[in-house]
């Protein structure tokens, strides 16, 4: 018994229906399928602990194997973002203002017309 026949045994076997775009889902992932197999249902094996691999196959034909299916991020080149300046420093140091505050203490004074 050769390497290959052992791998094969311990595949998962399946079935998936291939959407118009040639894609279909395994485990939450997209996979491209051979674009002739559109709209078909197919037959997938593949390695649970490997699955960058499926074997597709269709009425006993065996096809080009699927791969996770990676739609780039579209980028408009013509379009940039605008820079934003970096806001001027205020001079104000907020830690500082509150450790003064702190060090003030509570003023049981209200300082209005009521109090004694």
């Amino acid at each position: 018994m050769d390497l290959q026949t052992l791998v094969d045994a311990f595949l998962v076997d399946d079935t998936r229906k291939v959407d118009k775009t040639g894609v279909f889902r395994l485990n939450g992932v997209d996979y491209q399928a051979p674009l002739e197999l559109a709209r078909t249902r197919i037959s997938i094996r593949y390695d649970p602990f490997d699955m960058a691999i499926v074997q597709v196959f269709n009425d006993g034909k065996r096809y080009e194997d699927a791969y996770p299916l990676e739609i780039p991020e579209h980028i408009n080149h013509a379009v940039t973002e605008e820079k934003v300046d970096d806001p001027k420093p205020t001079g104000l140091n907020y830690l500082k203002l509150l450790k003064e505050k702190d060090q003030e203490g509570i003023s049981y004074r209200g300082g209005g017309p009521d109090v004694p």
